[in-house]
């Protein structure tokens, strides 16, 4: 079964990886999704994150629909994020961080995702624009009324995110339980900003894209096509997918693949296992198109790797991934 962590102040028990589902209504249909859910639920895990923005609500439905036919809502963390375009025909005006999205985006969450309560809401993108407190306020708000359990931020440098802890002990609002940010082998930056931050201060580190989009599963080479139905395959050009892959990215890659090796581990599981060792590493979420990948979860052990074994290849601190 998934190990656990109790991530931050909040007691909550969380699966050490959970499931990114903004492939729910892109790579994983209705069917599949159900597949992916009850799978995840099997093997212990228990937290589900999407957003209001991911497939402009169809990622929140089909969730909804598969915890509704589970009959398991109970036994799951949801998280969600507000502040993007949350429908097909949504404007621009009808995004941002400002109270009144706060509180509207909210309902069209939980009618989605037909529940009386969010676990976790996130902020999805700090904004300049509208002042921390007014945005804090409503998640406050939210959390007083019941709608709400935690509040987080996501995609925050350090300066952000501290901000915004610093802004709700001012004020004495709901306190900022975790925040989510990008981070894997081949993209190391915040481990040096915004994840030592959230450590210190007690906020839990939610990491997504630990396989970058399968690079870090192999099954890429530079200058060969990509595998059929795979993710860079059928993805937009708009997406620059083949731009992540240069030669000297694929170099790397090859490097961590031999030190995976030597640990007798596939490169995807090596790769989850690293970010699993760093102790301010709450959960990772891990985006699933099928439950297979799920199912292989269960081939992770509480093996630990040290950074000393992959400083040479990606140092810290440091993203090798080329800017798109």
């Amino acid at each position: 079964m998934m190990e656990h962590r109790r991530p931050g102040y909040t007691g909550l028990k969380v699966g050490v990886v959970g499931v990114g589902c903004m492939t729910f209504g892109w790579r994983a249909d209705a069917a599949e999704t159900d597949a992916i859910v009850a799978a995840a639920l099997d093997i212990g895990i228990n937290l589900f994150d999407t957003a209001v923005s991911y497939g402009r609500g169809v990622s929140e439905t089909l969730l909804g629909q598969a915890l509704k036919r589970s009959g398991r809502r109970n036994d799951v963390l949801i998280a969600t994020k507000f502040g993007g375009l949350a429908t097909a025909d949504a404007k621009p005006e009808e995004l941002g961080n400002s109270r009144r999205m706060v509180l509207a985006q909210c309902e069209l969450s939980l009618r989605r995702l037909q529940t009386d309560w969010i676990d976790l809401l996130q902020i999805h993108n700090f904004s300049a624009d509208v002042p921390l407190e007014e945005t804090l306020g409503g998640l406050d708000q939210l959390v007083r009324e019941g709608k709400v359990r935690h509040i987080g931020c996501s995609n925050f440098a350090g300066a952000q995110l501290l901000a915004a802890i610093e802004c709700a002990n001012r004020h004495q609002l709901c306190p900022i339980a975790s925040h989510q940010t990008r981070f894997n082998l081949l993209d190391r930056h915040a481990e040096t900003d915004v994840i030592p931050i959230a450590y210190e201060h007690g906020v839990a580190n939610l990491t997504y894209s630990p396989l970058v989009e399968g690079l870090l599963t192999g099954k890429y080479r530079a200058g060969e096509a990509f595998p059929a139905d795979s993710r860079f395959a059928v993805a937009s050009p708009a997406n620059k997918y083949e731009a992540r892959l240069t030669v000297a990215v694929d170099q790397i890659i090859k490097s961590l693949h031999a030190a995976a090796v030597a640990c007798s581990m596939p490169l995807w599981q090596f790769a989850l296992t690293w970010l699993l060792s760093n102790p301010a590493i709450s959960c990772v979420l891990l985006g699933a198109s099928n439950r297979d990948q799920i199912m292989a979860l269960t081939e992770l052990t509480d093996y630990r790797i040290g950074s000393e074994l992959v400083n040479s290849i990606t140092p810290p601190g440091t993203c090798v991934l080329p800017a798109i």
